[in-house]
C-alpha cells in the first residue's frame, strides 16, 4: 500500500518536475544464522552491510558527493520465518571535491519476515530508526518499510524486485516530516551458491521536495550488490 500511494505520486507529477541525477551503488550484504543445535534455522543472528554511492561531479550542486554506509548488527533468529535484529550505523558523507560534509549516526531495530511460495520467496522488513548527526540537535525518528520477491528462473538465475518507503516522523534538519525517500529495484540475480548471490540492476531513487529543501530529486542508479548468506555452527 505504502508503495502504491507512493506511486501515485510519481504518475502525478511530470518527468521536469524533478531535478535527475545519476549514480552507482555498490552494496555488500552479510546475514547468518548461528547453529547452536536447536531447532532448525533458529539460533543467533548477525548482520552487516556496506555501502558505497558515488554521484558525478555533475550533480550535488556541481561537484558530486560520495555516501558510505556501515552497519552492523546482532540479533536472534526465532523461527525459520521470522529474525529480530539490533544495530548501529555509521554514513560518513564526503564531497567529489574532498570536502567532509559530516556525519550521520544511527541506532536501528528490525523484523526480516520471509517465506518461499512455490518459485517466488517474499521478504518484509520493517524497520525503525534514532538518527543522529554533527549539525542537529534534534534525534530523528523513522521507520522503513521495505518488501522483496525474488523469482526463481533456470539455474542459478533469479529475478530481483524490491521496494522501500522511507517515512519521517518528526522534522530532522531540513528534511520535513512525512514520505522521505522512495525507492524501487529490478534487476537480475545469479545464485552460484546456496549462501551468495549477485545482483546487478536499476534503482528507481526519490526524494521529495520535502527531503531535499528544494526541487524534488529523482535519481537514476545502477546498483550492484553481493549478498552473503552462511550458516555458522557451534559445536557438533
Amino acid at each position: 500500500m505504502l508503495a502504491c500511494a507512493t506511486f501515485g505520486n510519481l504518475t502525478a507529477a511530470r518527468a521536469s518536475d524533478f531535478d535527475n541525477r545519476p549514480g552507482v551503488w555498490l552494496a555488500t550484504f552479510y546475514g547468518s544464522t548461528i547453529d547452536v543445535g536447536g531447532p532448525e534455522k533458529t539460533g543467533p543472528h548477525l548482520w552487516f552491510d556496506l555501502h558505497l554511492r558515488q554521484r558525478p561531479p555533475t550533480s550535488d550542486d556541481g561537484v558530486g558527493s560520495f555516501l558510505a554506509i556501515i552497519r552492523p548488527a546482532v540479533g536472534y533468529q526465532f523461527l525459520p520465518w521470522l529474525t529480530a535484529d539490533l544495530g548501529y550505523a555509521f554514513l560518513p558523507r564526503v564531497t567529489s571535491d574532498g570536502d567532509d560534509s559530516g556525519a550521520e549516526h544511527r541506532l536501528w531495530t528490525q523484523l526480516i519476515l520471509g517465506s518461499k511460495f512455490g518459485p517466488a520467496t517474499v521478504q518484509f522488513r520493517p524497520r525503525f530508526e534514532l538518527r543522529f548527526d554533527d549539525v542537529n540537535d534534534t534525534i530523528g525518528t523513522r521507520i522503513r518499510g521495505f518488501v522483496r520477491v525474488n523469482v526463481d528462473l533456470t539455474g542459478p538465475l533469479y529475478l530481483p524486485i524490491w521496494d522501500e518507503s522511507f517515512w519521517q516522523l518528526n522534522r530532522f534538519g531540513r528534511v520535513e516530516a512525512g514520505l522521505e525517500e522512495h525507492r524501487v529495484f529490478l534487476g537480475a540475480g545469479l545464485r552460484p551458491a546456496p549462501y551468495f548471490a549477485v545482483e546487478l540492476g536499476y534503482m528507481n531513487r526519490w526524494l521529495p521536495a520535502g527531503t531535499t529543501g528544494n526541487t524534488g530529486q529523482m535519481e537514476h542508479t545502477a546498483l550492484v550488490s553481493l549478498i552473503i548468506t552462511p550458516t555458522l555452527r557451534i559445536g557438533g
